[in-house]
């Protein structure tokens, strides 16, 4: 019976530690494994990879953003955290969005420009 107890409460804390994480994720979009790793981006060497899961955002979110007044606050909020940088000279943060596409993020006037960039 003690037994039971104890697995059940393991169990209880176990749910409510995974629950806990997942509500803090702001992310809207579902992601999922991609099939390759990111090896080049535009044809620039990324570094500061946080992660190879792809974000599924239609292109149309980030055309959305260029022509809002959205900050880039609003679009990790709404995206999550970029999954590296890019660049040299000029580092911009990127997302992986497909397989062979990711959305690049350059700051001007504190306000996020994007760009679809493939692996080269």
């Amino acid at each position: 019976m003690k037994r039971m107890i104890i697995l059940s409460s393991i169990f209880a804390l176990l749910l409510i530690s995974i629950t806990a994480v997942n509500s803090g994720q702001q992310n809207h979009y579902p992601t999922r494994l991609a099939f390759t790793r990111t090896k080049n981006v535009g044809g620039l060497m990324p570094y500061n990879i946080n992660s190879d899961r792809i974000v599924a955002v239609p292109e149309d979110y980030f055309r959305h953003v260029n022509e809002s007044s959205l900050t880039y606050d609003e679009v990790v909020s709404a995206i999550g955290e970029p999954s590296g940088m890019v660049g040299s000279g000029i580092v911009r943060n990127y997302w992986r969005i497909g397989e062979n596409q990711y959305a690049v993020c350059q700051i001007y006037n504190n306000k996020p420009y994007f760009e679809i960039w493939n692996e080269n």
